[in-house]
């Protein structure tokens, strides 16, 4: 015997159900894709392409609906049939019925029917994913993700994919302990009650693991040996996430990796070392500064963006993505950070000072092809600061910040500028 799912619609979701087929059903000659007139259409409840009714969709639709289905047209006819599909009294071959029509008719998969869906997520079987489309409620999604023979995580997955639905789930994953929500430690919930699926896989994490003496995940954590990233490692392997509750209040002020992973671990011991711990990395055992930032944040400790200045505008790599957003940063993220606009008064400069905040220090090697030809035509400050304009970014950063850190906008601190920023010359 096989099986396919059969459709319900209700006003406000989906109702999935299955339903058997005997082997004389199996014997039929077609019942999918015998006719192409539904291969366009994207709104399976319209039988439109667009926003386009399509007649000769509706007409083979028709055809393959109860000869005394109620309506003066074909598409009052299909809506009727609805209806009578979510009708409380409605049989299983009245359920059955439009999805039988649109995969007889031709109808296709199409990203647009499900792109306005929440991802799913945290689902690894049929069943889930099944019930997953339900909650989306959405009857467009639903007929499309119905359209293919779903068999399980696998397929269920690929068919939200070609319906544009984007999810995020793992078939290889276990998600036992997806929402603990940042309690790694007693994996209790708000009124006290431990999450008994969760510890069940992470307890079996723990007797797997011949590196931990301990046999079960409470007395893991409680170990005064216990390795965050060992523990964060589990908890990733059950489906547990990062939780925004894990660090708030985390009092963190470290420049570098080291420093900062020290810090960490020393003073924010416990869920929130372990969350921080369960961040991405590109390398495991040698988190960036930048790396562990994003983690603190995506943990709750929201000082660390101003707090935590990881050094990524080293050499006045301005032009560099992490280097801008340390800057923003330090701007407290009310906009991005810009080279500001200058004049002939030192407060205009200010915001160059951020350079060297986020780890720039003026050196002669800022400005490898500058020497005195790119301002001896200069005569006067606004001269000057149209030919330090057209330096490279990170010369450009350099003088800039030398003129700052002089004191005053005049022709002499930028001639300083260029000998502080540039190799002597020859």
């Amino acid at each position: 015997m096989s099986y396919k799912h059969a459709l319900a619609l209700t006003a406000f979701g989906l109702g999935a159900v299955l339903q058997g087929c005997s082997e004389d059903d199996e014997k039929e000659p077609c019942t999918v894709n015998c006719e192409d007139k539904c291969k366009d259409i994207t709104d399976y409840k319209a039988l439109a392409k667009g926003t386009i009714y399509e007649e000769g969709c509706g007409t083979c639709i028709v055809g393959r609906l109860p000869s005394d289905v109620e309506g003066d047209t074909n598409i009052l006819k299909w809506e009727k049939a609805l209806t009578d599909a979510v009708a409380d009294a409605a049989t299983d071959v009245q359920k059955a019925l439009p999805l039988e029509a649109l995969q007889y008719c031709g109808a296709k998969q199409h990203v647009e029917a499900c792109d306005n869906t929440d991802s799913v997520d945290h689902v690894n079987t049929k069943a889930g994913i099944d019930t997953a489309v339900l909650e989306l409620s959405d009857d467009n999604c639903g007929f499309c993700y119905l359209l293919v023979d779903v068999t399980d995580c696998a397929t269920g997955k690929k068919s939200l994919t070609d319906c544009g639905n984007a999810p995020e789930l793992k078939c290889t994953q276990d998600y036992s302990c997806h929402d603990i929500a940042g309690a790694y430690d007693d994996l209790e919930d708000g009124t006290g009650t431990v999450n008994n699926v969760c510890k069940t896989c992470l307890d079996a994490e723990i007797v797997t693991d011949t590196d931990i003496t301990e046999t079960t995940w409470v007395t893991a954590w409680a170990a005064t040996n216990a390795d965050a990233e060992v523990l964060a490692d589990h908890l990733l392997h059950c489906g547990a996430e990062q939780n925004v509750g894990s660090c708030v209040g985390a009092d963190l002020d470290s420049t570098t990796a080291d420093a900062l992973l020290t810090e960490i671990n020393s003073e924010n011991a416990g869920v929130c070392e372990v969350c921080v711990h369960m961040g991405t990395f590109a390398e495991v055992d040698s988190p960036t500064c930048r790396e562990l930032k994003t983690s603190l944040a995506t943990c709750g400790a929201a000082d660390a963006a101003q707090d935590v200045i990881c050094p990524e505008c080293v050499d006045f790599a301005v032009d560099n993505a992490n280097c801008k957003t340390c800057l923003t940063e330090q701007l407290n993220g009310a906009s991005d950070w810009a080279a500001p606009a200058l004049t002939d008064e030192i407060a205009s400069y200010a915001d160059w000072a951020y350079v060297a905040t986020c780890g720039a220090v003026i050196a002669t090697d800022a400005c490898d092809a500058l020497d005195e030809g790119i301002t001896e035509a200069a005569t006067t400050v606004v001269e000057y600061q149209a030919a330090v304009a057209k330096a490279a970014p990170a010369c450009n950063a350099c003088l800039n910040l030398s003129v700052l850190q002089s004191g005053a906008v005049d022709v002499g601190s930028f001639e300083d500028a260029r000998i502080a920023c540039s190799p002597p010359v020859e």
